[in-house]
């Protein structure tokens, strides 16, 4: 059982996905890809929005960001998974829960005034492995990142993986327990 009391097997997928106690440093990976991948393109000359909120009849739709250049809107959300999730199918699930709501796509032409509307994810575990569909998609037929840019995410996804296991490690909290 997981030393944080949360009744689940203490694992390396759940104390890096799925601990309460772990919980920001969850979060940090994910933001430091999305975060990394803006910049990257703002300094490409691309026009990005910070997590816009497309309403739809399902629900609300809050992409990563949204790029623009050239008449086209690039809606790009990244994902960071466990070990034991098929990066392929998550990848795609990633794309589909965007691509697959023809209101949002709709909006976002009406938007930003672009003919073309693109999905990409950007997909990795925690252990930096990319999908082999995000690199295809982001660095052969968008070139909005490099290999060095591959690099440096897998490093910082590492980093963020190593802060939630240092964090778990030297933590007391306890699920249902005080406060």
């Amino acid at each position: 059982m997981c030393r944080a009391g949360c009744n689940r097997e203490e694992t390396p997928d759940h104390i890096s996905q799925g601990c309460p106690r772990t919980h920001q440093r969850r979060i940090a990976p994910h933001n430091a890809v999305s975060n990394y991948i803006k910049r990257g393109l703002e300094n490409r000359g691309y026009t990005v929005f910070d997590e816009p909120i497309y309403k739809t009849s399902v629900g609300n739709r809050k992409p990563d960001f949204v790029a623009l250049k050239n008449k086209t809107a690039f809606v790009t959300d990244s994902q960071i998974v466990g070990e034991s999730v098929d990066l392929k199918r998550a990848n795609q699930r990633k794309i589909s829960y965007c691509k697959d709501n023809d209101e949002m796509i709709d909006q976002i032409r009406r938007l930003h005034k672009v003919d073309e509307v693109s999905v990409l994810a950007a997909t990795l575990n925690l252990r930096g492995c990319w999908s082999s569909r995000s690199v295809d998609d982001l660095i052969t037929k968008t070139r909005m990142l490099t290999q060095n840019d591959l690099t440096v995410i897998s490093t910082r996804v590492l980093i963020g993986t190593y802060s939630a296991f240092t964090l778990f490690n030297k933590s007391t909290w306890r699920s249902g327990v005080g406060a």
